[in-house]
């Protein structure tokens, strides 16, 4: 027989619900939950358009003011607890980015909200004002702690951090909020008076002073509110295992005296030891310290229920609509929310059998960044050095203006990127000859005032084309010696996980596997090629949401950059001609 393994200090304490299924990744779980939202935008789409062809002024309308909605989808999740409990350490080691000042005297004088960005951003917002202000995020502590902005004398009404952290990718929006009880007065209203912006509350208090009369008030407070709360124990590294058990019992103890039956999970963890794991990468270590099972169980809370219950009631919207005798056009896209609905409900088609393997391509996803493809980058480059040097010799020398004449020049993408780097000046001294050279075969084809029966062949000959053009050879040069190279360097890649391949075109995809020899550097190329395009297409979804639902201030660089990163992963960048194409 097997032996029982006795639950650990932390998850005894884990309130049920947040156990009762099989836990999937957050990343995993938020993106089922994305992309059901995305298939009811296009849905929303489908049938506005359908009322727009009917001439339903009216129905459009509403379809549009759904959409609206859904591009708004957004929630705080806001952080409180006294000050010293380790907040701003909570949200750092959840993002693995040690990005928000921490310290042991009171340090959040403002209101903080992070959230996804491609790139690190820090803007503020100011009190009775549109005007905002963006500082580096070294500066950040000058703005919202209570040395650098004393009982915010800067009159900063939110600080909003952008920072590319996976967990933020999927539309969280994390806010720290000033300390409850702090010895600065001004603190502590700052955190009453964004009350009412509160989605789900996490209260984090300490191993050391566990659960303050203050924090117990604030509690009830929002409970009167009816938001979801997570109660997060900080700092258990500081307590033996019994220790830990008896602060624990405790805490359960009071919050069944002040408020009846227990519906507030409790959770035990390390917030420094699991930013430092993070930081070095140690997944086993990361696991002791509890944010994983507390993560796990914030994210189960915004797709089981907040989520779902927000699709569900805009699904029951869009019925009334698609039941209009008006549009019976409508009544196809019947079927569709239906499917819809049996997915938000878990029936046919529940989330595991939809995207069933997602949870092993989500820790992929955390490595990848979207880039262009390295082959299509280093010939743009090439094009730029040699066109640059062109230019010049081209304008400047008549044995070279002959030469590149008789060639008819370059092929029509050459030809224009000349055009983009040389002046006018440069293009009327350098070309003349190739458009005579052009001009008397033109009239060779012609004799006695009627076109010559090899007219054709002669025409072939000073068409400008790829297989003449000396850009084209310079350029497909560099990219058969940058495709032999990344082969060479990276065909003994076998059991190397720490190695991270670079973004690839299609075209250039194709072309690394004929040459290399290695299976397992094909395999992972191809593997992280797929889940770039996932991502991207993703971010696209996003930006078609917003941009429909006219909330773009809502796009993230990484959205509106998407529909370009898209089409030059799939056919290269624009400025180059890769391998094959002609």
């Amino acid at each position: 027989m097997g032996t029982e393994r006795k639950p650990t200090d932390t998850e005894s304490h884990v309130g049920a619900d947040s156990l009762a299924e099989p836990q999937e990744e957050p990343q995993v779980r938020l993106q089922h939950y994305e992309e059901t939202k995305f298939e009811v935008a296009g849905l929303i789409r489908e049938a506005s358009s359908a009322a727009w062809r009917a001439k339903n002024e009216t129905l459009q309308k509403d379809f549009e003011s759904l959409l609206q909605r859904l591009a708004e989808d957004r929630f705080y999740l806001t952080l409180a607890g006294q000050f010293s409990r380790g907040k701003s350490t909570l949200l750092n080691a959840m993002f693995g980015m040690d990005r928000l000042p921490t310290g042991v005297v009171p340090v959040t004088s403002v209101i903080t909200a992070v959230s996804y960005n491609t790139w690190e951003r820090v803007r503020m917002h100011f009190a009775d004002s549109n005007l905002t202000y963006d500082v580096p995020l070294s500066e950040l502590p000058d703005w919202i702690t209570e040395r650098g902005n004393p009982g915010n004398e800067r009159h900063i009404d939110m600080a909003e951090v952008q920072l590319p952290a996976e967990l933020l990718r999927r539309g969280a929006f994390f806010v720290d909020t000033p300390g409850l009880g702090s010895a600065v007065i001004e603190n502590t209203k700052t955190t009453q008076r964004f009350l009412p912006h509160i989605d789900a509350l996490v209260l984090v208090t300490s191993f050391e002073l566990p659960l303050s009369q203050e924090e117990v008030v604030f509690l009830a407070r929002i409970r009167e509110l009816r938001r979801r709360i997570f109660l997060v124990v900080n700092k258990q590294d500081l307590c033996a295992a019994q220790q830990r058990e008896e602060v624990l019992a405790f805490i359960h103890s009071r919050l069944a005296e002040e408020f009846g039956p227990e519906d507030i999970p409790v959770f035990s963890v390390s917030a420094a030891q699991a930013l430092a794991a993070r930081l070095e990468g140690d997944l086993e270590r990361i696991e002791s310290t509890g944010i994983p099972l507390f993560e796990k169980a914030l994210v189960g809370y915004l797709l089981r229920e907040r989520s779902r219950d927000f699709l569900a009631a805009l699904c029951d919207r869009i019925e009334s609509l698609l039941s209009s005798p008006e549009v019976p056009e409508l009544k196809e896209l019947h079927s569709r929310l239906e499917a819809i609905r049996a997915k938000l409900g878990g029936r046919s088609g529940s989330w595991k059998e939809a995207y069933a393997g997602r949870a092993v391509q989500a820790a992929v996803e955390l490595d990848v960044k979207a880039s262009p493809c390295f082959v299509c980058k280093r010939m743009a480059d090439a094009t730029f050095k040699f066109m640059s040097q062109f230019q010049y010799n081209l304008s400047h020398n008549r044995e070279e203006q002959l030469f590149h004449a008789s060639r008819s020049g370059f092929c029509t993408l050459h030809t224009r990127e000349y055009a983009r780097l040389a002046s006018p000046q440069g293009i009327a001294s350098g070309y003349p000859k190739t458009l005579l050279f052009v001009a008397e075969h033109l009239q060779s084809l012609s004799y006695q005032g009627r076109l010559r029966d090899d007219w054709k062949e002669k025409f072939d000959e000073i068409l400008p084309s790829s297989q003449k053009c000396r850009a084209c050879q310079a350029v497909a040069a560099i990219e058969f010696e940058t495709i032999g190279a990344f082969v060479r360097e990276n065909q003994d890649i076998q059991g190397n996980d720490r190695v991270v391949l670079p973004c690839v075109c299609l075209t250039h995809l194709k072309a690394i596997i004929d040459q290399t020899p290695s299976s397992e550097l094909a395999n992972r190329l191809v593997l992280r090629s797929a889940t770039l395009l996932k991502r991207i297409a993703e971010d696209m979804e996003r930006f078609a949401l917003r941009h429909g639902g006219r909330h773009m201030e809502l796009v993230t660089d990484d959205e509106f950059v998407s529909p370009e990163k898209g089409l030059n992963l799939l056919v290269g960048q624009p400025n180059v001609r890769p391998a094959g194409r002609t």
